[in-house]
């Protein structure tokens, strides 16, 4: 029962930061800043690198609760937290390059 709830509590948290991440196109709105002042480009990027730095520690909490579950729902989701900090690391590459 307590491996169910934690498989359950781990899915929770999978599907909700696979759901939240990505909504943001930093270039779309980024192209929107550059028509504003140099202000509101940093006031952008700011909140930008708080988002990645947010991802960052959810993918921690998530990979540190995977590693108390069982080998064969870590193989599962190793895949998805992958992907997850692959999403993560072009967002910091885009706006590495974008200014």
């Amino acid at each position: 029962m307590k491996t169910k709830l934690s498989t359950l509590a781990l899915l929770s948290m999978l599907a909700i930061a696979t759901t939240s991440y990505g909504k943001i196109n930093p270039v779309k709105d980024a192209v929107t800043v550059q028509n504003g002042t140099e202000t509101d480009y940093q006031k952008f990027k700011r909140e930008q690198e708080d988002k990645m730095r947010e991802n960052d520690r959810e993918i921690a909490n998530l990979k540190a609760k995977m590693a108390k579950e069982d080998q064969s729902v870590r193989v599962k989701y190793d895949k998805k937290i992958e992907k997850m900090e692959e999403k993560n690391n072009d967002l910091k590459k885009k706006m590495a390059n974008f200014h």
